[in-house]
């Protein structure tokens, strides 16, 4: 089979990706499927995010020998394709993220550089963000801040810590808080302007230990939740809930977790049956949550109800004959989901169709429309 997966994080090419909520947990929607669009010739391609206007952003590679090799690429609704313009001779780019307008956030790379650079695509235009000089990419936006990574000009190859922007791209910082011995990569930010992620030791006696970090104001600190060992955060949604995974006493299996920003609540989010573990991806501020089972990698997309700390077989609420959805990347706050299995990406739609994502999807197929 053409087709393989590969994560963005590995084609940017840096190293390692009381009530919790007011909704009903019985509530379980089903959703009608948009396979994703691919052009006749590929290599592979991979999809991390959806907008809340259900676009979804990733990249597709298209040679392994000859650049550009992966082209920049958002999914409407409908599936179909269009690959964002890089200026100049660029080896790889992709988008990592959206910022609340829509506007693709991600990296690209150009030849003889050390690392990545950070990018915005503003109604497709492209911007190249200023960085430190050793590159950097963006991962997530609200409205008056940009979050990503740079990486540290005092250190060999490519190091990243975490960084943002004013929206409009000016003034990178360094976030402080972590210590000068880790990498940090950011995972996900919420509209109150919490930024959540993971770290990981290069030097010392604790070479190798990962953990998760939480942060605001330019600042950030480690997670601690005793019982939950490392806690790394995946995403945080609008009303600062965090999910994650931590790591169980005497086991090497993710466990997964949802928990308050700077607070003490956490709850674990249980195990999904035949599986050793489990790694929720995305929450929205419904609260409902996507994910994944794991054995020796993704083998069963999972959803969380708004509520509910029990997952469900996402493929139980979906029907494509043939397929099985083995992860469930990102969930918009219209409840899309974006999803992939053994064979194809696709773009989930509930059932009935929220009346806000309806307004979002008519307006958008009328501006396609007029172009």
């Amino acid at each position: 089979m053409q087709q393989r997966f590969l994560s963005l994080a590995a084609a940017v090419g840096i190293s390692n990706a009381a009530t919790c909520v007011a909704a009903d947990a019985e509530e379980i929607t089903s959703y009608v499927p948009v396979q994703l669009v691919l052009p006749s010739s590929y290599v592979f391609y991979d999809a991390r995010r959806i907008s809340d206007s259900g676009v979804a952003g990733g990249y597709i590679r298209i040679s392994n020998s000859v650049a550009p090799f992966d082209l920049p690429i958002l999914w409407s609704h409908l599936g179909d394709f269009e690959a964002l313009t890089v200026p100049g001779d660029f080896r790889n780019a992709g988008v990592l993220g959206f910022s609340p307008a829509g506007a693709a956030v991600g990296f690209a790379r150009f030849p003889n550089t050390v690392g990545p650079s950070p990018v915005i695509w503003n109604e497709g235009a492209y911007s190249n963000l200023p960085d430190f000089g050793s590159g950097g990419a963006v991962m997530a936006a609200n409205s008056h801040l940009l979050v990503g990574e740079t990486g540290d000009p005092n250190q060999p190859g490519y190091i990243h810590r975490v960084s943002v922007w004013n929206a409009d791209g000016t003034n990178p910082r360094v976030v402080s808080g972590l210590p000068q011995n880790i990498a940090s990569r950011v995972s996900g930010m919420g509209a109150l302007g919490t930024y959540v992620g993971n770290t990981r030791v290069l030097s010392g006696p604790s070479t190798g230990q990962v953990n998760g970090f939480i942060g605001r104001d330019g600042t950030a600190e480690f997670t601690s939740y005793p019982g939950f060992n490392a806690a790394r955060p995946t995403d945080i949604n609008d009303d600062d809930w965090m999910v994650g995974i931590y790591d169980l006493d005497g086991s090497f299996n993710n466990r997964a977790f949802i928990a308050k920003a700077f607070d003490d609540e956490i709850h674990d989010l249980g195990l999904f049956p035949g599986f050793v573990g489990i790694q929720p991806q995305a929450i929205n501020n419904a609260g409902v949550i996507v994910g994944a089972a794991i054995n020796n990698t993704f083998e069963r997309a999972l959803i969380w109800p708004a509520g509910s700390f029990t997952p469900i077989d996402l493929n139980t609420l979906v029907d494509i004959p043939g397929e099985t959805l083995v992860e469930a990347m990102d969930i918009n706050n219209a409840g899309q989901i974006l999803a992939r299995g053994f064979n194809e990406y696709y773009i989930f739609t509930p059932i009935p169709e929220p009346a806000a994502l309806s307004i979002i999807l008519t307006v958008g197929h009328f501006l396609r429309q007029r172009r």
